[in-house]
């Protein structure tokens, strides 16, 4: 026993030295410190999107009917849910596994479905004379396209208590993985303690700006958001839902003819409003975003089994005749 501590009753002392003992017995852990979520982002591989074309292609989910959601998630698979609880907060893991990436491209499938409604809804929205929540709405859809695009190249979110785990099952050392017998694929864990909008838009910046594709959309893109504030996407959609006093356009209580919200006639007009980052560039955002998503399932029309996906894929083409006075292939 150690020394007595001055002034304290024996039954005090003796709860003292219990204390200790149970200390000592079950140490309270330190709290991993985190590290900071730009380096995470820096770890995310660079992809070549001819190869994981290839390698969708021997990993074609049965999407029956189309347009439906994805069976389960990632998190669902035992193996994963078991490495998505093995990722440290300092860090990430890559580990093997299968049986995951038709999953994944199930999901992207079914976010250009949601991301396609949205801007459906917004284009509706611009002709009744209603560009402030036009531009909300192109907000939302942006925000369904870019997790299309993000799992078109391989990359999903799940989620872990309270943590976010970003899963890339296309790592730039197994993206050639492309056999369809293949039983032991490569997946990367990255562990986020928040993953907000912005983080979004950071993920998406970096494999834009790593991306090796033959895609000029996806160059255009790349060059127009490069240089804006992972905080900036959001700003028009802020002031809306967060400003009591804020609104876009003149439309709150009459609708509004003289909408900020154009027709874009050239795609330099088009790209130009983005990189601005202004209210009609907003908007135009969503169209591209959409408009890549798009490009990346039309790849894999080699497979018969998602034609049903691609046809309705084209039910876009309408709402975005609001938005876009040129032809994307011309760009």
């Amino acid at each position: 026993m150690g020394a007595k501590h001055k002034n304290l009753s024996p039954a005090k002392q003796r709860a003292a030295v219990a204390l200790a003992a149970t200390s000592a017995a079950y140490p309270v852990e330190k709290s991993q410190q985190w590290t900071k979520w730009e380096s995470k982002v820096g770890q995310l591989s660079g992809r070549d999107y001819a190869q994981i074309r290839a390698g969708w292609l021997a990993h074609i989910p049965e999407i029956s009917p189309p347009g439906s959601p994805p069976n389960s998630t990632v998190g669902d698979i035992a193996s994963i849910a078991a490495s998505i609880s093995r990722v440290g907060a300092t860090g990430s893991i890559t580990e093997p596994h299968s049986g995951a990436r038709p999953a994944v491209l199930n999901e992207a499938f079914y976010l250009a479905h949601k991301a396609i409604h949205v801007a459906a809804i917004c284009s509706a929205a611009i002709k009744r004379g209603n560009p402030t929540w036009s531009a909300v709405d192109a907000y939302q859809a942006s925000l369904f396209a870019l997790g299309s695009v993000m799992a078109f190249l391989g990359l999903v979110v799940e989620r872990d208590a309270n943590d976010f785990i970003v899963i890339d099952v296309w790592t730039s050392a197994e993206v050639g993985s492309t056999k369809r017998n293949t039983t032991e694929e490569r997946y990367h864990f990255v562990r986020f303690k928040s993953l907000n909008h912005f983080h979004k838009w950071a993920i998406l910046k970096r494999l834009l700006v790593t991306l090796k594709s033959k895609s000029r959309l996806a160059g255009l893109l790349d060059a127009s958001i490069c240089h804006l504030e992972d905080n900036s996407f959001s700003r028009h959609r802020n002031t809306v839902y967060y400003n009591s006093g804020g609104w876009l356009a003149r439309d709150l209580l009459v609708e509004d003819t003289a909408s900020p919200v154009k027709q874009a006639k050239t795609a330099d007009e088009f790209f130009l409003a983005i990189s601005e980052g202004s209210v009609c560039g907003s908007v135009y955002l969503m169209c591209a975003l959409v408009e890549l998503a798009c490009e990346f399932a039309a790849d894999l029309s080699g497979s018969r089994v998602l034609a049903g996906e691609l046809r309705l894929l084209e039910r876009r083409r309408q709402a975005m005749q609001t938005f876009v006075g040129f032809v994307w292939a011309e760009i």
